[in-house]
């Protein structure tokens, strides 16, 4: 596009943009028509998005981090493998991986005080026969 053009088709646009608030269809020798918006919203759907904010851009702000993560780029959740490597045992036998090395009385008491309200609950499994 030419300079004296590119001038013409600048001011032909932003004079659309003012009379039809914000949007103005650009037809390219009648082949093609182009939908040019300066709002932040689908003409078609109507979906709009919020006005664009330097926070958005920035994984430490809650605005711009991924929801999943949180802008830590890592997802933490539980892999129940993991953590109930063999569900065959029961709590007792070790059947939870972090509380297999517990032979504290406090842990004692907490499985003693869990299996006197639901006796069968001390195992993953079924109880056995």
């Amino acid at each position: 596009v030419g300079k004296t053009i590119r001038r013409r088709l600048t001011d032909s646009l932003e004079l659309a943009f003012t009379l039809s608030d914000g949007l103005a269809i650009v037809d390219h020798l009648g082949e093609k028509e182009y939908l040019f918006n300066q709002r932040a919203w689908c003409p078609v759907c109507g979906f709009s998005f919020p006005p664009l904010t330097p926070q958005m851009f920035s994984f430490n702000n809650p605005l711009g981090a991924c929801p999943e993560c949180g802008g830590l780029g890592i997802k933490m959740y539980f892999d129940p493998e993991l953590i109930v490597p063999d569900s065959d045992l029961s709590l007792r036998e070790g059947a939870i991986a972090p509380w297999a090395d517990r032979h504290s009385v406090y842990f004692q008491q907490m499985l003693d005080s869990l299996a006197s309200l639901a006796p069968s609950a001390i195992y993953i499994k079924a109880e056995p026969a």
